[in-house]
């Protein structure tokens, strides 16, 4: 029997590995929730619902994901500022999602970071530099955080609280009014 090559033994191996890693590593995604890493953190990014899908997209060393569903439901980060946009019961946090903690966002500050809800589950939240606001579909529920200043401001069930504080959760349940 004849013996293969070691460079097309190697490329061989290659082209397994390849085949098998590469579509995890840049395809679009087939489910509602996707992980990030931004820094030292590892953001995970869902829906908030069992549907939808994350989309993947890096252009001049900058990750961009999304993740949507059919009904509005939208979480959106990049790897240089961290989370940027949930809106309905979309999430993004360090945290593993569960059902009663969507509708949250996590605003990373360097080493520090906070985590808001409008409690609700509806609305949308957005950063806007080292600010970050969300506001429930009826406007009655807000909160603003800001990086150098921490939680400024929360209205009925919206929450705001430093990451890594005692009881520091949001969602439906929101703690650290």
């Amino acid at each position: 029997m004849p013996r293969i090559h070691p460079l097309v033994h190697a490329f061989i191996l290659l082209l397994l590995v390849a085949g098998s890693v590469l579509p995890a590593l840049v395809s679009p995604g087939t489910a509602a929730t996707r992980k990030l890493r931004v820094g030292k953190r590892i953001l995970v990014l869902h829906t908030g619902t069992e549907e939808g899908s994350c989309t993947v997209v890096t252009k001049d060393d900058i990750t961009h994901v999304t993740c949507i569903d059919g009904d509005g439901n939208l979480a959106e980060a990049d790897t240089v500022l961290g989370c940027l946009v949930v809106a309905g019961r979309g999430y993004c946090a360090e945290r593993p999602w569960t059902p009663d903690v969507s509708g949250t966002i996590e605003l990373v500050c360097g080493d520090k970071a906070y985590l808001l809800a409008t409690g609700t589950e509806t609305g949308q939240c957005r950063r806007d530099g080292d600010t970050m606001e969300c506001m429930d579909s009826e406007e009655d529920t807000y909160v603003l955080v800001e990086c150098r200043r921490g939680c400024l401001r929360t209205s009925n069930a919206a929450c705001c609280c430093k990451v890594g504080t005692n009881g520091c959760r949001g969602g439906a349940n929101c703690v650290g009014h």
